[in-house]
């Protein structure tokens, strides 16, 4: 290739560049690429006026174009030869290449050299003085520049509105994100506050049944406090009926009328029977019963049948109420005791000819009613001893109150009310 640009003085830096370029593309047997590097090592040459020279390359150039069918780059050194060819006689040559390499231009779809084409052929025939066809040229030139350019704003457009629109897809997505991290974040709220639910749950049901023990055990406790006060009251009785009966006993060993004896013997199996009846009374007390309502029925109703008919009084008892109550040991028990008292002081005291006892529930309330149709007595006047205070206190232990309703000649009517289970 050095006969190509003999003495022609100091040759480009970008030359040098591209022949080493063109040699590498030659090993490695690239032909586009040596066809472009020739392309553009002519045009080094007509920046130099080294038209001659250029002209030798823009040839290889357009040969490889030719074989590799690359009629663009083919078109692209014809123009560039034709321009060199321009001031040379031969015009209707260079004219003809321009508008070949036009054609071309415009079959491949190269705006950009179809619009340099244009400024060619323009430049050709001003330099011809063929004006008008100067103006038309330049006039496709700008014409098809301008239409580049609104392409290029088209482009610029289209790049815009997918940038846009990809923007606006990345913030939907990242809202979707976002969406889906505040679901999870509330299944995630929901899922503890289920097992905080769960875990209340089961601490209220293991509260429930502590205190449902706790109730029982409180209850245990103090139905052992009752029997351990039954059994001292028990030890009490005994002791001092035997005792009793014992002293009885040696009067009767003493030397006496038989009068005196009978009135001693009388008086021990008086003493041993009311130690009996108490007995019997402090054992049921304590006896463990399914149907404690239904025995404590029985025995008050054997109570007042029994000390009624010793004093030929009449008694009307409906205690059927009664058996659908479900009553405790201790309520058991004053209410026995209540009812006893209160039946003795009427027996005793009231002179009356008949009693009406009765059971009825209401509101879970328990209401039991001692009626005699006696003298009645004035509750000022009357002294202590009967009973009155310590059946009170028996009442208000059930958190209960008992009244009195009396006066004098109207009879008496006792009142315990207490709330129960049914």
């Amino acid at each position: 290739m050095g006969e190509a640009y003999a003495g022609i003085g100091n040759i480009p830096q970008a030359f040098i560049s591209f022949e080493e370029a063109l040699k590498i593309s030659q090993d490695e047997k690239i032909p586009k690429l040596e066809a472009n590097i020739y392309f553009n090592m002519a045009k080094i040459f007509v920046e130099q006026n080294k038209d001659s020279i250029a002209t030798v390359y823009f040839k290889k150039s357009k040969e490889l174009a030719l074989q590799l069918n690359n009629k663009q780059l083919a078109a692209y050194a014809d123009n560039e030869m034709a321009v060199l060819y321009k001031n040379e006689s031969n015009r209707k040559q260079t004219e003809k290449v321009l508008r070949t390499g036009l054609s071309t231009f415009k079959e491949t779809g190269s705006i950009d050299k179809e619009t340099d084409n244009y400024k060619k052929l323009s430049e050709f025939y001003a330099a011809g003085k063929e004006y008008d066809k100067a103006l038309e040229n330049i006039n496709k030139y700008h014409a098809v520049k301008d239409s580049m350019t609104g392409l290029n704003v088209q482009v610029q457009l289209k790049n815009l509105e997918e940038q846009y629109n990809s923007a606006k897809k990345e913030k939907e997505i990242s809202l979707l994100k976002k969406d889906s991290e505040l679901q999870q974040q509330k299944l995630q709220q929901q899922k503890l506050l289920m097992i905080g639910a769960a875990v209340l749950a089961l601490l209220a049901v293991c509260a429930i049944w502590l205190m449902m023990n706790r109730n029982k055990l409180k209850q245990r406790m103090k139905e052992l406090e009752l029997r351990n006060q039954i059994a001292a009251d028990l030890h009490d009785e005994v002791d001092s009926s035997l005792s009793s009966i014992h002293l009885l006993s040696q009067m009767a060993a003493q030397p006496g009328n038989e009068a005196t004896h009978k009135d001693i013997l009388s008086r021990m199996s008086t003493k041993a029977k009311e130690t009996m009846d108490k007995m019997g009374d402090i054992v049921w007390m304590i006896k463990p019963d399914e149907t404690e309502a239904a025995s404590l029925k029985q025995r008050m109703e054997r109570f007042a049948y029994e000390i009624c008919s010793s004093k030929n009084i009449a008694v009307n008892m409906q205690l059927d109420e009664l058996e659908k109550a479900k009553l405790s040991m201790e309520q058991r028990k004053n209410i026995y005791l209540i009812f006893k008292e209160a039946l003795n002081n009427a027996v005793k005291y009231a002179d009356t000819e008949s009693i009406t006892v009765s059971a009825s529930i209401q509101n879970k309330e328990l209401l039991l009613l001692i009626k005699d149709k006696g003298k009645g007595f004035d509750s000022n006047l009357v002294k202590k001893g009967n009973g009155l205070d310590n059946i009170k206190n028996r009442a208000a232990e059930m958190a209960g109150t008992l009244t009195i309703d009396t006066a004098a000649g109207k009879g008496t009517a006792v009142t315990l009310t207490i709330p129960v289970q049914v």
